[in-house]
């Protein structure tokens, strides 16, 4: 994936290539590079593309006079721009190749043609002619585009790094940010870590021109469903996410693809297998966990080249500090064992194109109508977003944890999201929920680790992210999509039959039972129903708390064997000594934490008087970025 910066100085133009080559070369991570720079009347812009990708050839720069046009990630529908462009009789010389279309296009059409394109991007366009600077993201707003107000004008680029390497700069934290970050392990909304650098919201047109920045929705998330038979919403699913695929290979031959234990990635897998491709796969995971054995049944099964890499306990050290320089410090660190795939290199050779399972999850049903325990005198939201959204800190825990002077009681992750979920573009409170999920934690933490990260190493496509297939999901019954995704297990029983009898890693069991299983299965949900709602609640609600305590973790071990990794065991003892060195860093503490709040916490931990991996994450990954970026 390509990477933008540039600045928008008219009217007080001045050359800023060179400040633009300086902020190019903070992308220069993993791979090597090249820098193409457009040095218009009123705009520099420059467009950065890893050793996978040539400028050129995949059109992404683009000018016509004084005005030019970059953009990055992949847009599926480019033929249909071309073809209108034909039409309307621009064609030949003028449309030399994909950057030109999109060029013209916005020429001929204006700037409605370009919203809403299907697929991941984003656009950065300077119109000279009428002297103002477009953005556009994808409608998801999945790939990134950043900007900063300086006092020469609107810097704008892919990641914040390349901001706040502008000389005039002053880099500070954002604390309403870091407020989000230690509430949820990523900020919320438009913020960043980085003090008045903002993210383009989703679904939104950026226009900057005579010092003036506004912003224009064009398209919100609208949950309409509707009852349906579930064979023909079966063919239906199978036909939009098979064509949804193809859109995304676009003629490739060699895909790879990275295999869990999930839903997601086999349907992936089985397309490509269905499609005649050649496949490379890798499975990540600690020996034993059910990522790691049924990715590698997958993989074996769809015949492709696979390779299957270990995780242990000592990863934080290795990939820590590598995650939050490619995600510039805004996910919480714990996840980042994904960047062991960086180290099957040798099979994956020339191979440019990624397929990823993100979106399907969250379009098809897994996240948007979950389980909640139902706890008297508690709201509904109040629920979801302290087990959903503030997955480390409540607010009442940041008081203790945090450095008075730094933190203040007037941020309050919680009213945030109470007032997010109450505006979302739904009619029920749990579509609500689900529109703001997909909003804050998917845009801001998945895509930053499966689309931004990876997109160092390869082209990153995401046929469930597809327009067209999103727009069939929004529309399906909510009988079909809850937690149990029957429409989604429906179809690969139907079309990927031998994938459905490898068991998933969330439950342990096959998606299509055998007449046995299935009358087992059967016979235990029939006595469940028959237990009164009340004390199925209670039960639940036990469960939960009991497993709090340090006995019942001693007593649930063997759960922990079905876990990617153990990131609990991974803080006390293969990485210990990495976390212990970062919470000893009281220059980078004492300011922004409660240093003694830290280290009772930290020795907590370390004893097993308390599980709190996800809250030492939080604060190492805060103390790293600022290590890293000099704050």
């Amino acid at each position: 994936m390509s990477h933008l910066a540039g600045i928008v100085s008219y009217p007080d133009f001045t050359d800023n290539s060179n400040i633009i080559r300086t902020a190019a070369r903070s992308f220069h991570i993993l791979s090597r590079c090249e820098t193409r720079i457009l040095n218009l009347s009123g705009c520099c812009m420059g467009i950065v593309t890893g050793e996978h990708e040539n400028i050129s050839g995949n059109g992404r720069i683009a000018a016509k006079g004084k005005s030019g046009l970059l953009w990055t990630g992949y847009i599926t529908d480019i033929g249909n721009l071309k073809s209108r462009l034909e039409t309307a009789g621009i064609n030949g010389k003028d449309i030399l190749n994909d950057s030109h279309v999109l060029l013209e296009s916005y020429f001929a059409f204006g700037i409605e043609s370009l919203q809403g394109l299907n697929g991941l991007y984003s656009i950065a366009i300077w119109d000279d002619k009428q002297k103002c600077f477009w953005a556009i993201t994808d409608r998801y707003g999945f790939t990134k585009l950043y900007y900063w107000l300086g006092p020469d004008g609107l810097m704008f680029a892919s990641e914040c790094k390349a901001i706040i390497s502008h000389p005039k700069y002053r880099k500070a934290m954002d604390k309403e940010g870091i407020v989000n970050f230690l509430g949820a392990g990523y900020c919320f909304g438009e913020r960043t870590l980085f003090k008045d650098i903002r993210l383009i919201p989703q679904g939104c047109t950026l226009k900057y021109g005579d010092s003036e920045l506004s912003f224009k929705k064009y398209w919100d998330y609208s949950v309409k469903p509707a009852s349906g038979n579930l064979d023909e919403l079966t063919d239906r699913f199978f036909f939009h996410i098979d064509s949804a695929f193809k859109r995304c290979i676009n003629g490739e031959k060699n895909v790879f693809i990275p295999l869990s234990g999930g839903l997601d990635s086999r349907t992936m897998a089985g397309l490509a297998s269905s499609a005649g491709l050649k496949i490379y796969t890798c499975t990540l995971g600690r020996k034993g966990s059910r990522d790691y054995r049924y990715g590698t049944k997958i993989g074996e099964k769809i015949n492709s080249t696979h390779t299957s890499l270990e995780i242990r306990s000592d990863y934080f050290p290795t990939y820590a500090p590598l995650g939050i320089k490619l995600t510039d410090g805004q996910v919480i660190n714990h996840p980042f064992y994904i960047f062991r795939i960086f180290d099957y290199k040798k099979p994956l050779s020339g191979l440019n194109t990624l397929i990823s399972g993100i979106g399907g999850s969250e379009f098809v049903g897994l996240m948007r109508h979950g389980n909640i325990i139902k706890r008297p005198n508690v709201s509904l939201i109040q629920q979801h977003i302290s087990q959903r959204f503030l997955r480390v800190f409540q607010d009442n825990e940041l008081h203790g944890i945090m450095n008075n002077t730094f933190f203040s009681s007037s941020i309050s992750n919680q009213d945030y999201l109470e007032q997010k979920i109450e505006n979302a573009g739904a009619d029920e409170l749990i579509d609500k929920i689900w529109v703001s999920m997909v909003n804050e934690r998917v845009r801001h933490f998945n895509s930053n680790i499966l689309l931004s990260a990876l997109g160092y190493k390869w082209n990153v496509y995401a046929p469930f992210a597809d327009n067209q297939f999103v727009d069939f999901m929004l529309s399906v019954s909510k009988q079909l999509t809850d937690n149990k995704q029957k429409l989604f297990r429906h179809f690969l029983i139907k079309y990927l039959p031998v994938l459905s009898r490898i068991p998933e890693d969330k439950t342990g069991r096959k998606i299509k039972h055998s007449r046995l299983e299935q009358g087992i299965r059967w016979r235990k949900d029939y006595l469940m129903e028959m237990i009164p709602g009340k004390t199925r609640r209670q039960y639940k609600s036990l469960r939960n708390k009991v497993g709090t305590y340090q006995i019942a973790q001693k007593l649930r071990i063997g759960d922990n064997r079905n876990w990617v990794v153990d990131c609990d065991d991974a803080v006390r003892n293969g990485s210990s000594a990495y976390f212990h060195e970062l919470l000893s860093d009281t220059q980078r503490i004492e300011n922004v934490f409660n240093l003694h709040a830290v280290n009772r916490l930290f020795k907590d931990h370390m004893e097993k008087r308390v599980n709190a991996y996800q809250k030492i994450c939080a604060i190492a990954t805060i103390i790293e970025w600022r290590r890293q970026f000099g704050l």
